[in-house]
């Protein structure tokens, strides 16, 4: 079992601060690592809740933002080897709210995983963008060298 997790143990994301753009409301950040030597595929990432009435799944996302969730979401194709950023929506603040970091995505053997904010890892039996329901064509992401995004 420990093998069989060894890969999907390797990827995490977090809440990585707030960060003013040149036009346009802030963005949040979001940090993203793979620390394993082969990339992670079909990634899913939600800006969830950690504190506060909002959202703490990705799954609760998709049911309160259903009209703007790619506001709260991004998808890649890849997540190579490495630490990343990606931007959110930053207008999130309200009722104690605190952001944190959810990711969906393939290990390099086909298995599907969710990396909740708080840490936890849950293997899933479909593709994340399949398990959340986003919908096509995708909104596609690049990964970012952190403190490289505006």
């Amino acid at each position: 079992m420990a093998e069989r997790r060894a890969q999907a143990g390797s990827v995490t994301a977090w809440f990585a601060g707030q960060v003013n753009v040149p036009v346009g409301p802030p963005q949040s950040r979001v940090a993203i690592t793979n620390r394993s030597d082969e990339p992670v595929y079909n990634v899913v990432v939600f800006l969830v809740f950690v504190q506060g009435a909002a959202p703490d799944t990705g799954e609760a996302a998709m049911a309160t933002f259903e009209d703007h969730v790619w506001d709260y979401v991004r998808v890649l194709s890849v997540l190579p080897p490495g630490a990343w950023e990606i931007l959110t929506v930053g207008d999130w603040g309200g009722m104690q709210r605190f952001p944190g970091a959810e990711t969906g995505f393939t290990d390099k053997s086909g298995t599907h995983w969710i990396r909740r904010a708080n840490g936890s890892l849950e293997e899933i039996a479909t593709d994340a963008v399949s398990y959340y329901g986003l919908n096509y064509p995708l909104l596609y992401s690049e990964p970012q060298m952190p403190g490289s995004a505006p």
